[in-house]
């Protein structure tokens, strides 16, 4: 299954408020919901972590939100009808109502070797230590810890991209599909422009702006 978008060509202003209209009369097609988005951090996206992003890339993750105390929390994503634009359905909050990502376990974390005493019983299980995803934040030395590259200008809207990848738990219908799919994002032709994905940093209202994407099923 695939479609490729080219987003209309308005102001920042008049897109988002498109959007908005769309969600708000149901003028869109589901597609699923959010498990990642991999953003190109060689075109200046700020690179978290580093020993972490050399393990994991420059993403955003919903670790352990499919399934939260019984609920699926991930973020949905759909298209618009004429398959011109994708729509975030959901605000980017954590489960508690604040804007941001869930933790993720640390990849660079290693457990302890067992003792000579615990190999003689039973070896306790060990959890890897939880690490935050920062939306945007700067550490003691001014560095860029968080994901942001910058801020649309006259707004509160964090900018994020350029977006690659968005991976995706497909919903047919009302039924989840127990596969992924693979939203390849890039560059939209009639402007250039690669796209981004733009998250208000007070209510986590998001959305997907400018560049084309392609829908892919994979096997």
């Amino acid at each position: 299954m695939s479609s490729t978008a080219t987003m209309i060509t308005n102001s920042p202003a008049d897109t988002l408020n498109w959007q908005t209209e769309r969600i708000r009369t149901g003028d869109y097609e589901m597609v699923g919901f959010i498990w990642k988005v991999v953003l190109e951090a060689s075109r200046g996206a700020a690179v978290p972590q580093l020993q972490v992003s050399r393990t994991l890339g420059t993403c955003m993750e919903w670790y352990g939100y499919e399934n939260y105390k019984g609920k699926n929390y991930l973020p949905r994503v759909a298209q618009t009808k004429d398959r011109s634009s994708l729509l975030l359905l959901d605000p980017i909050k954590r489960v508690d109502g604040s804007v941001g990502l869930p933790d993720i376990p640390d990849p660079t974390w290693q457990p302890k070797p067992p003792t000579d005493e615990e190999l003689q019983t039973v070896v306790p299980l060990q959890q890897a230590r939880m690490i935050q995803q920062h939306l945007y934040e700067e550490d003691a030395q001014h560095n860029p810890i968080g994901r942001a590259r910058g801020q649309l200008k006259g707004t509160r809207f964090l900018v994020f991209g350029p977006v690659v990848q968005i991976l995706v738990r497909p919903l047919v219908g009302d039924k989840l599909i127990d596969e992924g799919w693979i939203l390849q994002c890039g560059v939209n032709p009639a402007t250039g422009k690669h796209m981004e994905m733009l998250i208000h940093q007070d209510t986590g209202q998001a959305h997907f702006y400018e560049g084309k994407f392609q829908i892919y099923r994979p096997g």
